[in-house]
């Protein structure tokens, strides 16, 4: 019998974090026009944003962590719009009785989209930046915008580093002053954070010499256990509260590698690998979870909010239960057939899995034929479900239980059709032993390959993950067959529009219509095509190749503002 219960539980404090990105203009580089927007929380109403807030409580979540950084608005050129909706959920989560958490980027204000041409981060002679009037100017400038939104918040969490034009420790405890004593001139209650996200080691003990004792510290869900436990021995020692900044877990970053997750299994073999790794040194008193997807995120939200109450619970009662809470007697079942569908074809079942660094993200999980038969099984099921507009529920929405079911669809047949490609590939592997001649064999390797399509589903920087998956499974094949890579028109020119997309985001953040030529992003898919991509760009008069690997944006003073 666990010890845990809504009374006692793992974590006392269980806030999601709403990532304040556009779902369809991912960190400002990178415009996808068929994402549905319905999931999007800045397109609700005021009464869709108090019923997402219900809803994150009804996943077991006692708050949010809304956070606000340059990146956000983007794509309205103005923070303010930004600022209306994050109040709304604010005072909604102050109905409910839930805590209100603001994180933001501490040390960068521009890029991403956002161009502020009066923004500087270096001193011109030397010396500290917190010195030079004019960074000092750029910092207070922001730093009044985040505060906005301080009377509404009950803590403020502070992200330095990576993002981070701060070169100097001694300038960041210095601006953290600043932006606590903002804060705090309008809310003295508030309780102040810092994440640790690639901080130097000395961090915490410059916030104690600066009297911030009263600092919660957020480790990172990822870490090894030697660094947690060499961590949390630290924060006991020095006297400071513990958090936990729980990243990429319930759900993927939209601007890397996002799409539909169902993550129980997961997250409940990372929650107690971090229990087993630090829990007998310190528990942490606060966890925030991932929230990127938002409406379709609902599933894996609700598994970890309620694993975080109680990381014993059996994650496959969890899927059932929040297939049966939104979907009631009638299509629950079909709803927990296709979760677990999604679970086992995508998200799997460890870290290891789930993580996109590993060797797995190029291939199914596992058997390719089993979840082909599953896939065609489920969203036959769904379709049954995306057709029925008189479900009810109590289980509280901002969208409908049908109008989730449509857009669970796509991500079905994402897995459907990457799995059929590699039943595929299979066979072509075995019949490039046999082929007499490399033109043979490209157009076995052009017939065989059919791109995933990306539907109206959220789509990252890195492109539609399955998508990838089969491009660089064929690259790897053609490289190692000596053969050319085919060339699919609409995938070509989706790769395409998003490099001349990338290069604009880059020039407007930089101020320059001239660039190095660079990879840009681990794991982008542009690099199949990039020499040929460039080479259509100029011939388009879209860019001039420089000496010396530098690109030159022609017209970019007719859209540098856009």
């Amino acid at each position: 019998m666990s010890s845990f219960s809504v009374e006692n539980p793992w974590m006392k404090e269980r806030e999601s974090i709403l990532c304040g990105w556009k779902p369809d203009y991912n960190r400002g580089k990178i415009n996808n026009m068929n994402m549905n927007l319905s999931v999007d929380w800045y397109s609700f109403s005021n009464r869709q944003l108090r019923d997402y807030v219900k809803m994150i409580k009804a996943c077991g979540f006692t708050g949010i962590q809304i956070s606000d950084d340059c990146s956000h608005w983007r794509w309205f050129n103005n923070y303010e719009i930004c600022h209306d909706k994050m109040k709304v959920f604010a005072q909604a989560l102050r109905d409910e009785g839930m805590k209100v958490t603001l994180w933001v980027w501490a040390a960068t204000f521009t890029g991403y989209g956002w161009v502020d041409e009066t923004a500087v981060y270096t001193p011109k002679n030397g010396g500290k930046a917190y010195d030079d009037p004019d960074v000092f100017a750029t910092f207070n400038k922001y730093y009044d915008i985040y505060a906005d939104f301080a009377p509404y918040a009950d803590k403020l969490i502070l992200h330095f580093f990576d993002p981070g034009y701060l070169t100097d420790l001694d300038d960041v405890i210095r601006f953290t002053k600043l932006i606590e004593s903002k804060f705090r001139a309008i809310n003295p209650d508030i309780l102040l954070g810092v994440d640790t996200w690639s901080c130097p080691e000395q961090f915490p003990q410059k916030l104690i010499e600066a009297g911030l004792g009263d600092a919660m510290l957020m480790e990172v869900n990822s870490w090894e256990r030697e660094q947690r436990r060499a961590f949390r021995q630290g924060v006991k020692q020095l006297g400071l509260n513990l958090g936990e900044w729980s990243w990429y877990l319930a759900d993927m970053e939209i601007d890397q590698s996002a799409w539909m997750v169902v993550n129980a299994k997961v997250e409940k073999e990372v929650y107690n690998r971090i229990r087993n790794d630090g829990d007998d040194i310190m528990v942490p008193s606060y966890w925030s979870e991932m929230d990127s997807y938002h409406v379709m995120n609902v599933f894996s939200l609700y598994c970890a909010g309620h694993l975080l109450i109680n990381p014993e619970e059996d994650p496959d009662k969890l899927v059932r239960d929040v297939a049966y809470a939104i979907y009631g007697e009638k299509h629950g079942a079909a709803a927990e057939y296709a979760l677990q569908l999604i679970q086992d074809g995508r998200s799997g079942s460890t870290w290891e899995e789930y993580w996109w660094p590993h060797p797995t993200r190029y291939k199914p999980l596992f058997d390719p034929e089993k979840i082909y038969a599953r896939a065609q099984k489920a969203f036959a099921l769904m379709q049954t479900v995306a057709a029925d507009g008189d479900i009810c529920t109590d289980f509280p929405l901002p969208i409908s239980p049908t109008a989730i079911a449509r857009l669970m669809l796509p991500h079905l047949e994402q897995i459907r059709d990457f799995a059929k490609f590699y039943l595929d590939f299979e066979q072509l592997e075995q019949q490039a032993q046999a082929v007499s001649s490399k033109e043979e064999l490209y157009m076995l390797v052009d017939k065989l390959w059919n791109p995933v399509y990306e539907y109206n589903t959220i789509v990252g920087v890195w492109g539609q993950r399955e998508a990838r998956a089969q491009a660089t499974t064929v690259y790897i094949f053609c490289q190692s067959h000596g053969i050319p890579m085919p060339k699919k028109p609409l995938y070509y020119y989706q790769l395409k529009k998003r490099y001349y997309e990338y290069l604009v985001s880059d020039a407007k953040s930089e101020n320059s219509d001239t660039l190095w030529r660079h990879a840009y992003e681990a794991n982008l898919p542009f690099y199949f095509y990039e020499d040929e991509i460039l080479a259509d760009l100029e011939t388009e008069g879209l860019i001039q190749q420089l000496p010396g690997e530098k690109i030159h944006i022609n017209f970019f003073e007719a859209y540098k503002y856009h």
